[in-house]
């Protein structure tokens, strides 16, 4: 059998782009070039640098926001406000992976710092939990690998380990501990706990 022919915004296959109806308006804040979109809220903008974004949430008076140059397993966090990297909060100049998540209540913010590679980078890994205002930060120290936030359930927090290394749950009072039978967590679910 033989592939159908791709689809070109210019052709006019009904799966064409230019075919689609308009959706409506975005209803939930989004990245657009260097403008954080609030709907209904307005737009900030975002630092300068051209390392793309793959995440951003709102974080001590401004937008915790993780770039989009990985180098092995890492990217950039900067907490930016009123389009300015702000270079000393606590993670600044650190390096970080995947991006930061919010508690679906909006309370909370959780992200990662970690070694940075082929650096003199000897920090020792955490995981992160602050109030979404900045206040009262825990971390949870994950030593010299890699880690990425998932999401919140409850007063916990899901991450992975390394690339293979499971996923594992943090309340940030006890020990974490090893999600049974689970490698990796892709997505997780407040409302259902799943």
């Amino acid at each position: 059998s033989t592939s159908p022919p791709p689809v070109t915004a210019g052709s006019t296959s009904s799966g064409a782009w230019a075919d689609l109806p308009a959706g409506s308006r975005p209803t939930v804040p989004y990245v657009d070039r260097n403008r954080y979109v609030i709907p209904g809220a307005g737009e900030e903008a975002l630092s300068s640098r051209d390392r793309g974004v793959s995440g951003a949430v709102a974080f001590s008076d401004g937008l915790l926001v993780s770039d989009a140059a990985y180098f092995e397993g890492t990217n950039g966090l900067s907490l930016v406000r009123r389009g300015q990297r702000v270079e000393s909060w606590p993670s600044a100049s650190r390096c970080s992976r995947g991006v930061p998540v919010a508690s679906g209540d909006g309370r909370f913010v959780s992200w990662v710092t970690v070694r940075c590679p082929e650096s003199e980078d000897r920090s020792v890994g955490a995981v992160h939990r602050a109030e979404t205002d900045g206040r009262h930060e825990v971390t949870q120290p994950i030593g010299p690998g890699l880690a990425q936030v998932v999401g919140f359930l409850g007063q916990g927090l899901v991450y992975n380990l390394g690339f293979q290394d499971g996923a594992w749950i943090t309340d940030f009072e006890d020990a974490p501990s090893r999600i049974p039978g689970v490698d990796r967590v892709v997505r997780l679910s407040e409302r259902t706990g799943l």
